[in-house]
């Protein structure tokens, strides 16, 4: 079981256990730092740069980042070109750029934040991709499981698995990521001219999948598991999985290893706290300062996969009745246009 189902397994389960004592574990940081996460690749597209300062622990939620506004973020090429990011008015924090890299150009990121920071990436060439995706395939998996009353439940997943031929091709390291669409229909009491929306979606946090070729013995990788997730209305009719798989450095592989170990991390309370992870971000205002996260230079192989879970014998209740019954249905069942990133143009390449 991945740990992805155990989490969402364990949101519907809540045990009381006795009174437990508070532990102090006196942790003194009360000390920001920035928070880089970027990637661009070889495709001509929209990509962005989101900045944060660390949240403080002890102080409020611990896990909520402060968005960085008013940075100067730019992409500067080995070959003098330059590409300025604008940030989005809606989405603070948040900068984006239409771009690309080129073949044997190496790429680094600067910014300077509002607060007078210079922090840059270490210059990268983009690896070639080298690898396409030769399948993509799914399957749907159940988990038994017992509710608070002690029934035995069954929980249904569904499972993306990629296939890729390495005869011949040059192996570099590749990660996967994933954005999800979905075709919405409206239905409810009195509704007599009911819509389709296709709502797009962005499936993978905290998803990780990575691969080495050069550790698989064969000329071939057959379903590599690339993603699970609950078996939702969102797969009542049509759902499509858009999934890139980006070519990466040696250093930036080894960067996502120890990222996933850190994610799977099965210890106690009791074990030594894990060191942070150094990415690819130097701090050139202070050598002592510490920037976290990573700014991707990748090759990019891109390809869609539509799932109809019928094809496995299995269904996804829509949460929209229809009828009389109609009537306790939110009220995006009737306005499908109120679910965020929505559209009621079906994409060209939807298939029917």
């Amino acid at each position: 079981m991945t740990l992805l189902k155990y989490i969402l397994l364990g949101l519907g389960v809540v045990t009381i256990a006795g009174c437990i004592d508070e532990i102090d574990l006196n942790i003194d940081n009360d000390s920001q730092f920035v928070i880089v996460d970027g990637l661009v690749s070889d495709v001509p597209g929209e990509y962005q740069v989101k900045l944060d300062f660390s949240p403080v622990i002890g102080v409020g939620n611990d896990n909520i980042l402060t968005p960085i506004s008013g940075a100067r973020v730019e992409l500067n090429g080995s070959d003098g070109s330059s590409v300025t990011y604008t940030e989005d008015e809606e989405d603070l924090g948040v900068y984006k750029a239409f771009t690309s890299v080129e073949p044997g150009v190496s790429y680094q990121l600067d910014v300077v934040t509002p607060d007078g920071q210079s922090i840059s990436s270490l210059p990268t060439v983009a690896p070639e991709p080298t690898l396409d995706i030769t399948e993509l395939n799914f399957d749907v998996s159940s988990i038994e499981s017992f509710n608070a009353v002690g029934n035995v439940i069954s929980t249904d997943f569904v499972d993306l698995f990629v296939s890729i031929d390495l005869a011949g091709k040059e192996r570099h390291p590749v990660r996967y990521r994933l954005d999800g669409e979905y075709q919405y229909q409206e239905a409810g009491r009195m509704l007599l001219n009911p819509r389709i929306c296709y709502i797009k979606e962005t499936t993978d946090f905290n998803n990780i999948a990575i691969l080495n070729p050069d550790e698989i013995a064969s000329d071939r990788i057959d379903n590599f598991q690339l993603f699970s997730t609950l078996m939702t209305f969102k797969f009542n009719q049509i759902y499509c999985f858009h999934v890139f798989q980006y070519a990466l450095t040696d250093e930036e592989y080894n960067y996502w290893s120890r990222v996933e170990e850190l994610v799977n991390i099965d210890g106690t309370l009791f074990d030594p706290p894990p060191g942070s992870i150094v990415g690819n971000l130097v701090n050139n205002t202070d050598e002592n300062g510490r920037v976290q996260g990573y700014f991707s230079v990748v090759g990019q192989k891109s390809d869609r996969f539509f799932v109809d879970v019928t094809d496995k014998g299995a269904f996804a209740r829509s949460e929209c009745e229809d009828g009389f019954a109609g009537r306790n249905n939110p009220p995006r069942c009737s306005e499908c246009t109120l679910i965020n990133n929505s559209s009621l143009v079906r994409p060209p390449y939807w298939e029917l």
